[in-house]
């Protein structure tokens, strides 16, 4: 497996779950404060995690890629893929693998969302709020699992790096990683945007190897609406 890449890897978790904080941290709202003023707002989302989760079911593409090299602000991948971009050469020059990631908490989630705002403003941001704090639940478990991996051939992880960050533009991103795993067999296509559907869906990469430096920070550092976003909160808790 180290020098060879390893064939897709398709994992459904079910066992994944999120709970009311959660949906509020990646809404950008504070739970406690949420708890002392709008107690309505805390009775609905428990509502919607009740009676909504049975439509969410998030599934997670993954692919091993040893590097072959890096030059000119290229990293080059056994098989013949590559990234490239500053956020890339920042983060992953010194790499010796990497794991590429596509992931979805599937579609029904996105057809839901759609009905209840068309019907209930309110109950549809709980429902967004529960597919986008399941999606960031996947991403944080296949981190920790793919920090396992590495720890276990003493390597360290890098940061996640996802399309659209400053430094990796998100057309070019999504091109990239898409070229390197088929996002359609879990249903995920990839539009002329750089946007994918489902909309709860996640993608990028990241970097494994002696050489590579332990994260430090937050993601915030790269986004290009660092200064305005309300949702920084998220990954302050996680730093």
């Amino acid at each position: 497996m180290d020098n060879v890449s390893a064939p897709e890897e398709i994992t459904r978790y079910y066992q994944l779950r999120v709970d009311v904080d959660q949906i509020f941290i990646c809404q950008g709202a504070d739970p406690e404060s949420l708890r002392r003023r709008r107690p309505d707002i805390i009775r609905l989302t428990e509502e919607v995690l009740e009676r909504e989760w049975h439509l969410v079911k998030p599934v997670l593409l993954s692919r091993y890629y040893p590097v072959s090299s890096f030059a000119e602000g290229t990293l080059f991948l056994e098989g013949g893929g590559r990234l490239t971009g500053p956020v890339i050469t920042q983060n992953l020059s010194v790499a010796e693998a990497v794991v590429v990631l596509i992931g979805t908490v599937g579609p029904e989630i996105d057809r839901r969302i759609s009905e209840s705002f068309s019907q209930k403003p309110s109950y549809g941001l709980a429902v967004d709020g529960l597919g986008t704090a399941t999606a960031d639940a996947l991403l944080e478990e296949a981190k920790r699992v793919i920090q396992q991996q590495a720890e276990a051939r003493g390597w360290r992880l890098s940061r996640y790096l996802s399309p659209g960050m400053v430094g990796w533009e998100i057309q070019e991103g999504q091109k990239q990683v898409f070229s390197l795993l088929n996002g359609e067999k879990i249903g995920v296509d990839l539009m002329f945007s750089g946007q994918m559907t489902p909309q709860k869906s996640i993608s990028g990469v990241l970097g494994m190897g002696s050489r590579v430096e332990q994260p430090t920070g937050t993601p915030c550092e790269f986004c290009s609406v660092r200064e305005t976003c309300i949702f920084q909160k998220r990954h302050q808790d996680k730093s």
